[in-house]
């Protein structure tokens, strides 16, 4: 008999439509809940900043102290930058089609009038707009990595995770293979806590919409449906050419394998936080379809930071709907500017809703658009399309892994037999194994041609 579990995905959209409905008939229940979803996700968060860390420095050094892997890394470089046009271009595309923001009425522009005059003062939006991408690239260099870690500063600390992995993977120490792995025993800790904490996920996310649920603003979603429509429509457009990329250059072994993805995507989409979704990503990429451990364990984080492929749709069809809002008409220049500056933002920005107000703030800017909106609006719609953002990151992260390194194509059966029953990091063991006696063989075959031509 099947024992089940609250991490069991229908358990979890159980709790999650359940919570759902009781905050919404009920508010003041999902009021008295919320606190306990936010604790919960609170403690989720507690090996997020060890996972990040252990899981880049041990991932970056081993690929980089494994002669085959370190060949990959020019292969990831293009194919990062590559997908990098894909939201963009479907943003571009499906803002154009579908004209967000451009049918409202007057009573809703009203309405959207009178939350900005309620709204935080988006004066520090103005200053960001002042510090631009320079400011942007200045906060992604750690200049005191104990202070990036206490704020939480992700870019930073990948930057400083991937460039210690990196020093760590050139020297030649002894003590480097010890220090790679006893990251490598940190991160399998990490991972257990995590997975402890992981148990009860159905009756924490219950909490956590039952109280988002109870806080929904009707009307203001009622106002802002066509640009939650047009970014639907193209995060679904972009997850289906994921898709179809993965199954044409066969980096899945057909859509049954690629169902694989199902639990972290859920749970990414379910909690509205990509990040919390790592350790589950990396276990099925590596034990499910079969990618190489240290590939995984190195760009799957690196990715859900800067593969943020919902937030590009979400900073390109926002500006087109404040243009669409004010009348403007975007030039080809302008409509070049925003794809670029979109995916310089979405890539690097951390977090969500009205906290992106000064990422947005160069980029309207940039195009003449006035900002005043865009944190009602980020506000507003951060509940809605904020899981979809988290989904889409999660997605785009496995497609980087699978793209660049990995996939049942990329290994041979023994390889995948080894890894389906070694653990993270036996692909590597058995890759060179294999590789080794791949190069005995030849020069058997050789020395035997060579003795017969003789003779």
């Amino acid at each position: 008999m099947r024992r089940w579990r609250l991490t069991d995905p229908k358990l979890i959209i159980a709790g999650t439509v359940l919570g759902g409905a009781l905050g919404g008939f009920v508010p003041a229940a999902g009021e008295i809940l919320q606190p306990l979803g936010e604790l919960y996700i609170a403690a989720l968060s507690i090996c997020i900043v060890p996972l990040i860390v252990t899981a880049l420095v041990s991932g970056t050094g081993t690929m980089l102290r494994n002669p085959a892997l370190r060949r990959t890394f020019p292969r990831f470089a293009i194919v990062y930058v590559t997908t990098l046009l894909v939201p963009c271009s479907v943003a571009l595309a499906i803002g154009y089609l579908l004209a967000p923001g451009a049918d409202l009425s007057a009573d809703a522009v009203a309405r959207l009038g009178q939350q900005i005059a309620s709204a935080p003062s988006t004066s520090g939006a103005g200053g960001a707009q002042a510090q631009g991408l320079g400011g942007f690239l200045l906060a992604a260099i750690p200049s005191n990595i104990f202070q990036a870690l206490s704020s939480r500063n992700f870019v930073a600390i990948v930057v400083f995770s991937i460039l210690l992995g990196v020093g760590l993977g050139l020297i030649k120490a002894p003590a480097a293979d010890d220090t790679i792995r006893i990251a490598g025993a940190l991160f399998a800790a990490f991972s257990k806590i995590f997975e402890w904490i992981l148990a009860p996920l159905a009756l924490g996310l219950f909490c956590l919409m039952a109280g988002i649920a109870a806080s929904v603003d009707i009307a203001m979603f009622l106002t802002l449906v066509g640009f939650i429509i047009a970014f639907y429509c193209a995060a679904i457009a972009v997850f289906a050419i994921y898709t179809t990329i993965l199954l044409v250059f066969r980096r899945v072994d057909g859509v049954g394998a690629l169902s694989e993805l199902r639990r972290p995507l859920l749970i990414s989409f379910l909690a509205n936080n990509p990040i919390i979704a790592l350790r589950p990503t990396i276990a099925s990429l590596v034990e499910k379809l079969k990618a190489e451990g240290e590939v995984a364990n190195t760009v799957l984080p690196f990715g859900i930071i800067a593969s943020q492929h919902g937030q590009i749709i979400n900073i390109i069809l926002l500006t087109m709907f404040l243009a669409n809002l004010y009348g403007i008409s975007l030039s080809v220049e302008q409509i070049l500017t925003l794809g670029i500056g979109g995916m310089i933002g979405g890539t690097a920005v951390v977090g969500g809703g009205a906290t992106l107000a000064p990422v947005m703030a160069p980029i309207l800017g940039s195009v003449g658009v006035p900002g005043d909106m865009a944190i009602v609006v980020l506000a507003t719609t951060e509940q809605i399309i904020g899981p979809m953002i988290s989904l889409l990151t999660v997605y785009a992260a496995s497609t980087l892994v699978l793209l660049g390194h990995g996939g049942p194509a990329a290994l041979p059966p023994r390889v995948l037999r080894a890894n389906a029953s070694g653990g993270l990091h036996s692909p590597i063991r058995w890759t060179k194994k294999n590789s080794e006696k791949r190069h005995l063989d030849r020069i058997g075959r050789l020395s035997r041609m060579i003795v017969g031509g003789l003779l």
